[in-house]
């Protein structure tokens, strides 16, 4: 039986979208900031002339037999979630389409014998490469602004050349000891690969260790009166801390966590978010059975699915006595009921994931 696309089945907020062939495995992850007009773009009419991308688009959508959404906050969360979710599933369609355009900004090293550090946008024209191929990519970050800035500082802070081509004598930058002057052999090529090296490690970090060192610097700076530079750095770490959006779909946590959304008595279901070691991976709606109070029906599904294992901790809004009886036969595993912090942004992210998908089985 073919999928049947019905847009209004489909929000207009940021999300992943999992596509699923007939035997239940997801062959396709990916994100929009629009869900709904995202997925109406694999399902639009049958082009006369097509390219390749377009066949293998067709393949795709010929094997999709469901579609599974999760919900988030923002942009930002929506990249995350598909980074970590297309690491976790390893859909083939994925490995097939890598000419889907992410949109977001990259910075890369080129392979040549003195590498650069260039910006790069997918299935852009990026003149900054000069046709040299790319070693290594940086990234995804979320701005312009924020890529560009932290490209020139690291490419200040650690010397490294920005022309092409090489040059035999050195420019403005060196002078301004923004440069290593490489060109002109003012440093060896070894010491420049060690500079280069350096660089990628700095690059690697998460953005919010990279803007803590940057701020270190501004401070080195002002005590050594170089006031134009530290205003040039604080420019550019303002860039980059403006990308550091709060986002809860991974989080550095060594803990297993299940996070539980009890919707209202009459619906008789909850959604279970499943997170491992602080990465969401997954959210599914749970019938309750409809016996007793809504009090005893929460209860017995927490018992029901945890009595005999389960994870490092669950979260969870449930009636008081129903965690209390969970802690009771848990043996070690810590119930959490928040009402602040991170948990509870997690059980807010659950609900707006719940109500959407009951929203969803009451229209079917």
């Amino acid at each position: 039986m073919s999928f049947t696309f019905e847009p209004s089945r489909y929000p207009t907020t940021p999300g992943c979208y999992l596509m699923r062939n007939a035997a239940g495995r997801v062959i396709y992850v990916g994100k929009a900031k629009n869900l709904r007009r995202r997925l109406a773009s694999y399902f639009r009419p049958v082009r006369k002339r097509k390219t390749r991308r377009d066949y293998r688009i067709d393949k795709l959508v010929a094997a999709v037999a469901a579609i599974d959404i999760i919900l988030v906050n923002t942009e930002l969360e929506s990249l995350v979630l598909e980074n970590n979710l297309i690491k976790h599933y390893h859909p083939r369609f994925n490995r097939m389409l890598m000419a889907e355009d992410s949109g977001y900004y990259y910075i890369v090293l080129t392979e040549e014998p003195l590498p650069r550090l260039v910006p790069y946008r997918k299935h852009r024209i990026n003149k900054a490469l000069a046709g040299e191929d790319v070693e290594r990519r940086f990234g995804p970050y979320l701005t312009r602004e924020s890529r560009d800035g932290l490209l020139e500082y690291v490419t200040d802070h650690f010397g490294l050349r920005t022309c092409s081509p090489l040059p035999s004598r050195v420019c403005l930058r060196y002078h301004l000891n923004a440069c290593s002057g490489i060109c002109a052999g003012h440093v060896t090529p070894e010491a420049y690969a060690a500079n280069v090296q350096a660089a990628m490690t700095f690059l690697a970090r998460p953005s919010t260790a990279m803007a803590g060192d940057m701020r270190a610097e501004i401070d080195v700076c002002a005590a050594q009166l170089a006031f134009e530079r530290a205003q040039r750095i604080k420019k550019q770490v303002l860039a980059l801390e403006a990308t550091l959006q709060p986002q809860i779909v991974e989080r550095d946590i060594d803990c297993d966590q299940d996070v539980i959304y009890f919707g209202p008595a009459k619906a008789h279901c909850a959604l279970v978010a499943t997170i491992r070691h602080g990465i969401l991976l997954g959210v599914a709606l749970h019938p309750l059975d409809a016996a007793g109070d809504y009090a005893q029906m929460c209860r017995a599904f927490l018992l029901a699915r945890y009595i005999h294992s389960g994870p490092d901790e669950v979260i969870c809004n449930a009636p008081g006595e129903a965690a209390v009886a969970l802690r009771a036969v848990s043996r070690g595993m810590r119930v959490l009921c928040p009402i602040a912090g991170d948990e509870y942004a997690l059980l807010e992210l659950c609900r707006l994931n719940y109500e959407y998908q009951i929203n969803v089985k009451r229209e079917a």
